[in-house]
């Protein structure tokens, strides 16, 4: 679902803002762990609370 959003978040550091390949890997790591626990938590809306 978050897919093609995650790729152009990347492609935005890698050519605006000029960030290493590290950099990039990096985030694209966090992401993915942090999509894995996500996840692992079985959301639905009515479990999310607005901010």
């Amino acid at each position: 679902m978050f897919k093609q959003h995650i790729n152009d978040f990347l492609l935005y550091l890698r050519y605006e803002k000029g960030v290493s390949e590290n950099t990039i890997e990096a985030y694209r790591s966090d992401i993915e762990q942090f999509l894995d626990f996500l996840g692992a938590l079985a959301l639905i809306p009515q479990n999310i609370a607005k901010f």
